[in-house]
């Protein structure tokens, strides 16, 4: 089931779920580090709700350094008649309005209908790649973003990948190396359209594996974003 984080100033509530619905379980909690923490370790989270009287969850900064990791979160804020709204028009694909709890199923039609599986981050590694499953000839670049279940490849050796093209990489972490078959799902071959490489859909990896990777991701997300918020309330305190 989705789930939303309720975020109050001040507990309120007894029970850390505080509503258990058709469409949404929502938790509430206090603090904005556990609310990112939360967000991390747990799957299907699509929204932050935000307690009428809270001032630090509706900073912008934070919106944006929340979407750098979860893009598809929505930030639910409750209409306030000495809000100023205007300062929100650039994300209001981002943000939703509502009067009151009740309102809170009507955001469904705001999801998208594709949410990740697995938590993901910017992260440059270097990986090793070859069309051939020996990896006797091999061509090298980075992975600027990787999750459990893919990664994008910063190259200029795209001699022979193309979309459906079955990929053998060793991608080599600070204490281990990964072996794994993969999938190209996107090849971007234009500077104009960014950075040059391909995209990647991880197969036959173990859960062990992909417990492991998603571990490594959530404490590098973790330390990350905590990181930055503490820096940005730093700044308006």
């Amino acid at each position: 089931m989705k789930k939303i984080v309720y975020y109050e100033d001040k507990p309120k509530s007894t029970n850390n779920t505080l509503i258990e619905g058709v469409k949404f379980n929502i938790h509430t909690m206090t603090g904005i580090r556990n609310v990112v923490l939360f967000m991390i370790n747990s799957n299907n989270v699509i929204g932050i709700l935000c307690d009428k009287d809270n001032k630090e969850i509706s900073n912008i900064d934070l919106m944006e350094t929340v979407w750098s990791v979860t893009p598809f979160v929505l930030f639910i804020l409750f209409k306030s008649s000495t809000r100023n709204t205007t300062i929100y028009d650039e994300f209001k694909d981002k943000i939703i309005w509502i009067n009151s709890l009740e309102e809170i199923d009507t955001i469904e039609s705001f999801t998208p209908s594709y949410m990740r599986k697995f938590n993901r981050i910017n992260w440059p590694l270097l990986v090793h790649f070859s069309l051939d499953s020996t990896v006797s000839s091999s061509s090298s670049g980075n992975i600027l973003s990787l999750s459990a279940g893919g990664a994008f490849i910063e190259t200029e050796q795209l001699a022979g990948i193309q979309q459906s093209s079955n990929i053998y990489l060793i991608i080599e972490f600070k204490d281990f190396k990964l072996y794994v078959d993969s999938t190209v799902i996107r090849v971007n071959n234009d500077k104009k359209q960014g950075k040059c490489g391909f995209a990647v859909e991880f197969h036959h990896v173990s859960k062990l594996t992909q417990n492991c990777i998603d571990s490594i991701i959530k404490d590098k997300l973790a330390s990350r974003l905590l990181f930055t918020i503490d820096d940005i309330f730093d700044t308006i305190t």
